[in-house]
């Protein structure tokens, strides 16, 4: 009978992403506890992160997030949720104290691939291996790279390990996959269709099936941009950048900060845009507005020319009220933003 109330509480407090508040955390957390206990990893990951994103700012739910990642193994991502959960929160021991955990195991699988790698090119048995490696790690690109590479060196796959880590590899990150961004789609498409519980019910499974593709993350963060829950869609913005490092997210994530006037951070991914797309006219003309924010005049000027010297007719832009589109979404004119 508890466990039928707990996750009637979860359910009920993740219907909306503006359903949480501090008088349910108790429950939420509760929640969660008895997922752990129960080993039902995934579902505790899912609740977590979902919960997190109506609540982005609260360090116990970055804590759980966080575990979600370390217990199932992904630690390249967990690494990267501490770096920025540090940034809010620089003085937490236990954030500090993960890390360091994490990092260390990182940094022992790292010297057992640097090891792998160069064998593996001629050796079936060590690029089996690595495949082994990726997949425990939930690295999907990397797992496929050296299957293939095992498959090319063993093409009548007569080693029972490649075998297994194959069907592995299907079981644990293929099919999942397959099955999570389908159902995203389903996911958004229900909450255009206006019922918003089960949409979000939607989404929470799909991230219990997996957690390796960027297409949910962003299809999760549109939704929550609907909603206007601009700190939900960060942190799903956040987690697709991490999985998949592209200009036009980056673009989203300092967006979204720029509309909540935190410009230093909007500054830092406008910047993370450039790089990653050096013709990206947009990102350095919103470079120019944040220095404009920030006090820097000069430095504001030295990135318009830029900006218009790519693209022109984004001179017309400049003192206007020109809308904001966010991944698609319209959210409102840059110049009539409020606090």
């Amino acid at each position: 009978m508890k466990k039928t109330i707990v996750l009637w509480l979860i359910t009920i407090m993740l219907g909306s992403p503006f359903a949480m508040s501090a008088n349910n955390n108790e429950g939420l957390y509760e929640g969660l506890n008895k997922l752990l206990s129960e080993q039902k990893i995934p579902e505790y990951y899912a609740t977590a992160f979902m919960a997190f994103c109506n609540n982005w700012k609260n360090p116990e739910l970055m804590y759980y997030v966080a575990d979600g990642y370390d217990k199932l193994g992904s630690l390249y991502r967990e690494r990267d949720f501490l770096n920025r959960a540090l940034t809010m929160y620089p003085d937490n021991a236990k954030f500090r104290s993960m890390l360091n955990n994490v990092e260390k195991r990182i940094e022992r699988i790292e010297e057992k691939v640097k090891k792998l790698e160069p064998e593996a090119q001629t050796n079936e048995r060590a690029a089996t291996q690595l495949a082994a490696i990726y997949i425990g790690l939930k690295e999907l690109t990397n797992a496929r790279r050296y299957l293939n590479l095992a498959s090319k060196l063993d093409p009548k796959k007569k080693n029972i390990i490649h075998m297994i880590m194959q069907g592995a590899y299907q079981k644990k990150l293929e099919y999942p996959t397959k099955k999570s961004i389908e159902l995203a789609v389903k996911a958004e498409r229900t909450y255009l269709k206006g019922d918003k519980q089960k949409a979000f019910q939607m989404f929470k499974d799909a991230l219990s099936l997996s957690i390796i593709s960027p297409f949910v993350y962003d299809k999760l963060g549109i939704v929550m941009l609907y909603e206007r829950n601009f700190g939900g869609a960060i942190r799903s913005f956040e987690e697709e950048f991490a999985i998949k490092k592209e200009s036009s997210t980056a673009l989203a994530i300092g967006n979204i900060y720029f509309l909540l006037k935190d410009y230093t951070t909007a500054f830092d991914y406008f910047q993370k845009a450039t790089k990653l797309n050096g013709k990206s006219s947009e990102a350095y003309y919103n470079i120019a507005l944040c220095l404009e924010k920030l006090g820097d005049k000069k430095g504001a000027e030295k990135y318009y020319e830029i900006a218009f010297s790519q693209k022109p007719e984004l001179k017309k832009l400049k003192n206007k009220k020109s809308p904001l589109i966010i991944k698609g979404v319209i959210i409102k004119a840059y110049n009539d933003q409020k606090k």
